[in-house]
């Protein structure tokens, strides 16, 4: 088995070709039978250049770019953020001295 790889590794690593023309190469059989034996020429080994990779496209974070969802933008969560987005509280003031005021939608008092 291990002999198998080895040589699997070697035609892999290079490549077989002829000395000269490959169209003027004799490909009938010397001779037939159970088995046909080729014409013996002569071959070259070339190494295979490596593979190459093409370039990788640049990769961007999601903090280095907005997000938006329906035109709206949204910031994406991170560990330290909470799971459940709060609602911005915003100060009610009424007309009166600028204090705040509790407005009551419940029963009115005495009830």
């Amino acid at each position: 088995m291990e002999v198998f790889l080895f040589l699997t590794a070697i035609l892999q690593r290079f490549t077989l070709q002829p000395l000269g023309d490959p169209g003027a190469l004799d490909a009938s059989p010397m001779e037939s039978g159970l088995g046909n034996i080729p014409h013996p020429y002569e071959r070259r080994l070339l190494e295979r250049a490596p593979p190459r990779k093409p370039p990788a496209p640049p990769s961007t974070t999601p903090s280095a770019s907005p997000l938006s969802l329906a035109g709206l933008p949204v910031q994406p969560r991170t560990p330290a953020s909470p799971s459940v987005p709060r609602a911005v509280q915003r100060n009610l003031k009424s007309g009166t001295a600028g204090r705040g005021r509790a407005l009551s939608l419940g029963h009115p008092e005495g009830l």
